[in-house]
C-alpha cells in the first residue's frame, strides 16, 4: 500500500476533547493527548497511516500510490462515518485522514457504528444532502473564517499546522460534502478519488480537501490524473452569480471543463486507450442517444452530461473520471496546456463552421477576449483573407494582433452604424461572415450593420436574454443569424491544427497556477488582468 514502507507516518491519537464529540469512536485513546494529531510510528506498526495535514508527501504518497487508485487500499474520514450522524452531530468533527487495509479494521468499526455512510440506503442519504439556507450561511461563515485565519494565524505563512489541509487554510465544511463520498466521481461533488478540488455553491467557494473510499469505473469510462485546467468565463460566472439562464447551482459544484491530464486506469471495454496515455478532454458526454445525437447534433442534447454545468460536476481536481469515447489521445508534440485550450478552440472551430468560413473570405470579430481569439484563429487557419477584430480594451487587441488579426479596431463611443462603416473601410468591403463574441446589445446590432448581404451572423457570446437589434435590416438583406452553443465533432479537427501547426494557442495562456491557489486564480480571472487562466493539478508536474 505504501511506496516506502520504512519511512515513518503518524499514528492517530485524537485529543479527549475532539473523542467527545464522537462517541464510542477510538475510545480507546482517551488517556493520550497529542495536541499535535499523534506520535511517531513505523508504517507497520500503526493503527490508522496519516499525516498531521492532507499536503504532507506521505499523504500525498498514499493518495497517488496505484494500491489506493486502483483501490487496494481504503481511504476515510472522520466526517464520512455514520457515527457523526447517530450521534446527531450537525458539524463533522475533522480528526484527520485515515488509511486503512481494505480488511483490516473495517469489521471492527462496522461493529461500533453500524455501517459506513455509503453503504446506507440512497434515499437517506438524498436526504441529507439537501442544501438548507442554514447550511448555506455556515459555509460562507466558515469560508469568511477561514480567511481571516489565514490572514491572522502565523502558521497560515508557513503552511504548517496539524488542521491545515492541501490548500495552505482550513477547508471550511461544504454543506451536504460527507454525505456525498462515493456515487460516481464524476457525478459527486466530494466523489473524486482526490485530495482537493475546487468547489462553488451560492457565489461562494473554496479549496475542498476530500478523501474517497472507493472508485469503481463502469465500462466505458477512464480514471485521469488531471493535469491543467483552463478556467473559462462560465466558471467564474457560476462562482459570482450561482446562475447562467436556466442552469442554477442548487448545491456545491465542483468547477472546470477546459482540461487535459493522463489516464490511470481504464474501463473493461475502453480499447483506444491505456494507462499513461495523455488525452485532452471534451466535457460534454450524451447520456442517451436521442434525436439529436442521431444527426450528430449531440450539444443540443437536453440530457447531456456536461462538465461544470448544474448539476454535473467539473474536472478542476486531481483525479477525475469521465467518458471514454470523450478523451481524445494527445500526439507528443502536443503538451498538456493545449489539450485543455482544445476546449476553447473548439468553440470557434464550430462558430466558423457555422458561419461557413472558407478561403478568401472576409470575417469580422466582435471581442478579443479568449473565445474571440481563438475564433480568429480558426478563421485564419480555415483561410479566410482578412479577418478584423474590434474591443474596448488596448491589450487584448494588441494579443489579437499578435496572434494573426490583420486588423484592430478599438471601440469606445461609437454607434453600431460607425462600428460597421470603418469594419467596411479596413477591409474595403463588407465582410461574407461576422462572429459576434461578446454578447453586448450593441455588438450583436454592429454585426448585422456590418455583414454583407446573403452574408452570416454568428451568435457565441451570451448577453441578455432580450435584445433589441435590427431585424428588418438583416431581414431585406437575407443576413441569416445562427447561435452557437458549445460545440460538436470538433477535437479530431482540433487535435490536428494543433498538430500540423497550423494554429498556436500558446499565447493565450498569461497566468499558472497551483491548483492549491485556485481562488487567488479564479479573483485573477475575475479582474480580467490575464487572458486565459491556467490551473495546474498535478503536484509533481506543474510544466505546460
Amino acid at each position: 500500500m505504501i511506496d516506502k514502507p520504512n519511512e515513518q507516518l503518524y499514528r492517530l491519537y485524537p485529543t479527549p476533547q475532539k473523542i467527545q464529540q464522537l462517541p464510542n469512536l477510538f475510545k480507546h485513546t482517551q488517556n493520550t493527548d497529542v495536541a499535535e494529531g499523534g506520535t511517531v510510528s513505523e508504517a507497520d506498526a500503526a493503527d490508522f497511516l496519516f499525516s498531521c495535514n492532507a499536503s504532507h508527501p506521505d499523504t500525498l504518497r498514499i493518495y497517488q500510490s496505484l494500491d489506493y487508485i486502483e483501490d487496494n487500499a481504503t481511504v476515510f474520514h472522520a466526517c464520512y462515518l455514520s457515527a457523526v450522524a447517530n450521534a446527531e452531530i450537525k458539524n463533522s468533527v475533522v480528526l484527520g485522514h485515515f488509511v486503512l487495509p481494505p480488511a483490516c479494521l473495517q469489521k471492527e468499526i462496522r461493529r461500533k457504528i453500524g455501517s459506513f455512510i455509503w453503504e446506507q440506503e440512497e434515499s437517506l442519504i438524498e436526504k441529507r444532502d439537501e442544501v438548507t439556507s442554514n447550511e448555506i450561511n455556515t459555509f460562507k461563515e466558515n469560508s469568511e473564517l477561514a480567511t481571516e485565519n489565514e490572514k491572522e494565524s502565523p502558521e497560515s505563512q508557513t503552511g504548517e499546522g496539524p488542521d491545515r489541509g492541501i490548500s495552505g487554510s482550513s477547508a471550511p465544511r461544504v454543506p451536504g460534502a460527507s454525505e456525498l463520498s462515493v456515487r460516481g466521481v464524476n457525478l459527486t461533488f466530494t466523489s473524486n478519488p482526490l485530495e482537493l478540488m475546487f468547489a462553488s455553491c451560492m457565489g461562494m467557494a473554496t479549496v475542498v480537501t476530500a478523501p474517497l473510499c472507493t472508485v469503481s469505473l463502469i465500462s466505458k469510462e477512464v480514471l485521469l490524473r488531471m493535469h491543467s485546467v483552463g478556467i473559462c468565463g462560465s466558471d467564474v460566472h457560476y462562482w459570482q452569480h450561482g446562475r447562467i439562464g436556466d442552469f442554477i447551482v442548487k448545491k456545491p459544484m465542483v468547477l472546470g471543463h477546459e482540461a487535459s491530464g493522463t489516464v490511470v486506469k481504464v474501463g473493461s471495454s475502453v480499447k483506444h486507450l491505456k494507462p499513461g496515455d495523455r488525452v485532452a478532454i471534451e466535457p460534454g458526454a450524451p447520456r442517451e442517444t436521442d434525436e439529436f445525437c442521431k444527426v450528430g447534433r449531440y450539444n443540443l442534447s437536453p440530457t447531456i452530461f456536461f462538465c461544470a454545468t448544474p448539476p454535473d460536476d467539473g474536472s478542476l481536481c486531481r483525479f477525475y473520471k469521465h467518458n471514454a469515447s470523450f478523451c481524445y489521445k494527445l500526439p507528443d508534440g502536443i503538451t498538456f496546456e493545449e489539450g485543455a485550450l482544445i476546449e476553447p478552440l473548439s468553440v470557434g472551430i464550430h462558430a466558423c463552421r457555422r458561419g461557413g468560413v472558407s478561403l478568401g473570405n472576409k470575417v469580422f470579430v466582435c471581442g478579443a477576449g479568449p473565445v474571440g481569439l481563438v475564433t480568429l484563429i480558426v478563421a485564419k487557419a480555415m483561410g479566410a483573407a482578412a479577418v478584423v477584430v474590434t474591443d474596448l480594451s488596448t491589450s487584448r487587441l494588441s494579443k489579437a494582433k499578435e496572434v494573426g488579426a490583420d486588423f484592430i479596431l478599438q471601440i469606445s463611443q461609437e454607434s453600431p452604424q460607425e462600428i460597421a462603416s470603418k469594419v467596411e473601410g479596413l477591409l474595403g468591403c463588407k465582410p461574407e461572415v461576422t462572429i459576434e463574441c461578446t454578447g453586448a446589445e450593441s455588438a450583436i446590432q454592429a454585426g448585422i450593420y456590418a455583414t454583407r448581404s446573403g452574408g452570416t451572423l454568428v451568435l457565441v457570446g451570451l448577453g441578455a436574454e432580450m435584445t433589441s437589434v435590427p431585424l428588418v435590416h438583416a431581414a431585406i438583406r437575407e443576413v441569416d443569424i445562427k447561435g452557437v452553443f458549445r460545440y460538436c465533432n470538433t477535437w479530431p479537427m482540433a487535435i490536428s491544427m494543433l498538430a500540423s501547426k497550423s494554429v498556436n494557442v500558446k499565447p493565450l495562456v498569461t497566468h499558472r497556477f497551483p491548483l492549491e491557489k485556485a481562488l487567488e486564480a479564479f479573483e485573477t480571472s475575475r479582474k480580467g488582468v490575464g487572458l486565459k487562466v491556467m490551473l495546474k493539478c498535478d503536484p509533481s508536474d506543474q510544466d505546460p
